[in-house]
């Protein structure tokens, strides 16, 4: 079971994540053209994303910008 401060640090990555959802897949339909490989590619992009420590402490500008190169690289690299 969790600790409530983890259920908050948990709940708080949700949020961030489902925040930058719809920009991640502006990128990747840009990039890729097609909605179910864009899917894909945010999933896999966010899930990356979702790893890193600095999501809930880095600047706005900052992780857009991570968003935009980890879903580059997800979409251009599907395997």
């Amino acid at each position: 079971m969790m600790s409530a401060s983890a259920n908050t640090t948990f709940r708080q990555k949700v949020i961030r994540l489902r925040s930058l959802e719809h920009y991640a897949y502006q990128i990747a339909y840009f990039v890729l053209q097609s909605d179910k490989p864009a899917e894909r590619a945010v999933q896999k992009a966010l899930l990356e994303i979702s790893k890193r420590e600095n999501l809930l402490h880095g600047k706005t500008e900052e992780l857009l910008e991570m968003v935009k190169k980890e879903v580059i690289r997800a979409a251009l690299c599907p395997a």
